[in-house]
């Protein structure tokens, strides 16, 4: 058992807290039973998984067992390294403050857009969301899990100050920034992509545009008679800037339709990831209300 959090091994995993350091070496930390089960599961490489069996009573134990029990028994689990560390030295590398009794250290997922393209069409989601220059990671974990549940195609983070690899962007996420559609590229990249593909973008901007629960995603880009089902939902984007700066010019010259959430109080923006979901819901609604 590792009890010193100075063992360098140690002192190399926890490097990967920092960005610079998850590109230099390729891996990053995932923490959570049920995060690295997802990982596991759609095909990320873990390299190692780091446990305490000194904490190892309990439900929350038992279920960390069986997990480790299944990554060794499993075919592309032959490879996994097992390190047995003192609880101490696994707070130190976890970014939760009541972690589980496990941590997987992994090869990070690096998606191109072609690769988001490839895992998108794979999929049953028409609309997408993007993030442009967004600050925190764990806004962009919280949207990613309201896209996931509301059964929206994937997220591209555009101009963000985070990669997706961030332990809290994992931890926010609940995972599924390894389940769904996902890829970082610069807001220029994102908008060409987007353009040739003939998806219709929606602008979310505070205090301009229509507000976004009295727009009709799936009507207003199909000739039909209001009300009639749509038998295929329209490519959409959904665009929405960070809280500090809103969209930039180039989102709002090229969007098709500006939306907007009405705000009745003081504060002049919502939190980036409530907005995604009270949106990703609207279209939900209007998915099931619209479309056969």
């Amino acid at each position: 058992m590792i009890s010193s959090t100075s063992n360098p091994r140690i002192k190399a995993f926890y490097k990967l807290k920092e960005p610079h350091e998850r590109r230099k070496q390729g891996l990053c930390i995932i923490e959570g039973r049920d995060e690295i089960s997802l990982a596991f599961n759609t095909g990320v490489y873990i390299q190692t998984i780091i446990f305490s069996s000194s904490r190892g009573g309990g439900t929350g134990g038992a279920k960390d067992r069986a997990l480790m029990d299944e990554l060794r028994t499993h075919p592309h689990g032959a490879g996994i390294e097992f390190i047995d560390v003192s609880f101490n030295v696994l707070s130190h590398l976890a970014y939760r403050c009541h972690p589980d009794s496990l941590l997987a250290v992994a090869h990070c997922p690096k998606p191109s857009l072609a690769d988001f393209e490839h895992k998108l069409m794979q999929g049953a989601g028409h609309s997408i969301i993007l993030l442009e220059g967004v600050e925190k990671p764990g806004n962009i974990g919280a949207a990613l899990r309201s896209i996931d549940a509301a059964g929206l195609g994937g997220l591209l983070a555009c101009s963000c100050w985070t990669d997706l690899a961030n332990p809290n962007v994992i931890c926010a996420s609940k995972g599924s920034v390894f389940t769904l559609p996902v890829a970082e590229c610069t807001s220029e990249a994102a908008l060409s992509w987007v353009l040739e593909r003939e998806y219709r973008i929606f602008a979310l901007s505070p205090g301009i545009g229509e507000k976004y629960y009295n727009f009709g995603f799936f009507e207003a880009f199909n000739a039909i008679t209001p009300g009639a089902p749509i038998r295929k939902a329209p490519n959409a984007a959904f665009v929405f800037g960070s809280e500090h700066d809103g969209l930039s010019p180039l989102w709002l010259e090229y969007a098709h339709v500006r939306l907007t959430i009405p705000m009745q109080g003081k504060v002049n923006s919502l939190n980036i990831a409530q907005a995604v979901t009270l949106v990703s819901y609207e279209i939900m609604r209007q998915k099931e209300f619209y479309t056969t």
